[in-house]
This record gives C-alpha cells, sequence and structure tokens, in this order.
C-alpha cells in the first residue's frame, strides 16, 4: 500500500496567531506515523509531545526549553523529543514533524 499527497492535497491549519500546520500524512492515512510541516514565527507556548517527535529544520531557527535546557537547531538540524515531554518552542522557522503514532492518535494501555 502506498499513498501519494501533493502539496495541494495537504490540509493546513492555523494552530495559532504564529504558527501554521501542513498536514500531509495523517492519523486517517496512517495511525502509526504523521508528517506536517510547520512554520512558526516568535513563540508558542508550552507543548505536551502526546506521541514520539522529530522536528527537522527545513529554513530558519527554532529554539526549543526542554525543561532547564535550550536546544538551539538550525537548517539542516533535528530533535527527537518523546512522548510525554513537555517543551517550549519558539523562533522563525519552517520545519517538518514526524510524530509516532500519528499526531492525535491515542495510544490506551
Amino acid at each position: 500500500m502506498y499513498k501519494v499527497i501533493r502539496k495541494k492535497e495537504a490540509i493546513t491549519r492555523q494552530v495559532s496567531d504564529n504558527k501554521t500546520a501542513t498536514n500531509f500524512i495523517t492519523k486517517e492515512i496512517s495511525p502509526n506515523v504523521s508528517l506536517a510541516v510547520i512554520e512558526n514565527k516568535g513563540r508558542f507556548g508550552e507543548v505536551v509531545a502526546d506521541s514520539n517527535r522529530i522536528y527537522y529544520v527545513l529554513r530558519g531557527h527554532l529554539s526549543l526549553e526542554l525543561g532547564s535546557e535550550k536546544v538551539e537547531l538550525d537548517e539542516g538540524d533535528a530533535c527527537f523529543i518523546s512522548s510525554g515531554t513537555s517543551y517550549v518552542m519558539s523562533g522563525d522557522c519552517k520545519a517538518v514533524t514526524v510524530d509516532q503514532p500519528a499526531f492525535g492518535t491515542k495510544v490506551w494501555s
């Protein structure tokens, strides 16, 4: 099985005044993994990852505050954040996010 998602088919949603997400691979396509491209300008509030998450910076700069640590990512850098981790993101960037399981999919034990 495979599925091609063209840019014109992706769903863009306004997450906040300064953040958009363009969803390509969604939980409806695969409950195991999702893929989106985010564009962020400025500070975005606290996030608790509800799945394992990878950020890969395509353009610009992304700062992630993970507790007392601050991680700085530039174009070509990536960061893995495990499920349940709380963080604050800021910066002006365009980045790919990959979530496993798919974003919005709760795993119940």
